[in-house]
Order: structure tokens, then sequence, then C-alpha cells
């Protein structure tokens, strides 16, 4: 009786494996999209986080905006607002750079506490919708007060490379 109650449990998810590159595949099926990410990674069930702990914390936060890009806007820690103007193709105010990929996706730098990081923009190409995605690096342990610098386990370009709308 009782494995038959466990076996109605998930208590994992399992991760879909592309057999090329053994990296996890992650796809979002309410906003049909999908990307990979490095199998050190391990996914907060709760809140689409992806992490990987090795001597740097990385962290990768998948977010979805249901507003249409040209209504869009980020707002970075410091109070900068972004928006992007669809009818001349640029943000209203200078920091985002588009990204050279095989897809619309702009990105913004930024160091904060001894993190550093991208913050990326993708709008669904519609502009219906916009993915919004902060990938992070941070030094795990510090030393003699100073933060080493912290290894990127997945680079941005990387995952762009990776990201594909359904």
């Amino acid at each position: 009786m009782i494995e038959q109650i466990l076996s109605t449990f998930k208590f994992k998810e399992e991760a879909e494996i592309n057999p090329e590159t053994g990296w996890k595949i992650f796809r979002e099926t309410g906003n049909r999209f999908q990307f990979e990410y490095p199998s050190i990674y391990t996914r907060d069930l709760t809140s689409d986080t992806f992490k990987a702990k090795t001597d740097t914390i990385n962290i990768l936060i998948v977010g979805v905006s249901n507003k249409l890009f040209g209504d869009y806007s980020y707002t970075a820690l410091g109070g900068t607002t972004y928006s992007f103007d669809v009818e001349t193709n640029q943000w209203d105010t200078p920091g985002f750079t588009k990204v050279n990929a095989s897809i619309e996706a702009y990105k913004i730098g930024f160091v904060d506490a001894g993190c550093v990081g991208d913050i990326v923009v993708i709008p669904h190409p519609t502009y219906s919708y916009v993915v919004e995605v902060h990938n992070l690096w941070c030094q795990n342990i510090a030393t003699e007060g100073q933060i080493p610098p912290a290894v990127q386990e997945l680079s941005t370009e990387d995952f762009l490379k990776t990201f594909t709308f359904l």
C-alpha cells in the first residue's frame, strides 16, 4: 500500500539530456521556449532558478513578463529604468546592447556585492511577451576580506545559442 502511494509522488524532476552536449534541457511549455544548461546546475522546481555550486555560485533565474515588448521595462538595482521603443528599435536609456545571437536578445552587465552577471531580455518574435534571464556568478568563499574573481560556468552567449522559441 505504501509503495502504491509513493509511486504517485514526484520527488525530483528528471531533466531531458542533450546526448551531443550532455547539457540538461529546460522546456517551458506554457510560453513555449526551451534552453540548455550545464549538468552541474540543479533546478529549483518552485522558482525556475537554476544553480551550480562549485567554488563559485552560479545562478540562472528565468522569468516571463506577459507584457508586450513595447510595454516592458526593466528597473536595475540603482533604480534606472530601461524601456524598449519598438518604433525606433532602441532602448530609451543607454546600457542594454544587442547580443549577436540567432534570436533577438539584449543584455546589460552588472556588478553587485561580489557578484557579476548579465540581465538578458529576449522578446518573443511577435513581441507578445518577454523572457528575462538573470545570469550571475558569485564567489562562494571570501579570503581575508577579499572576494576572488568568480568563475562563470555558463556564458550568456552559450546560453543564447541553445535558447529557442517552440
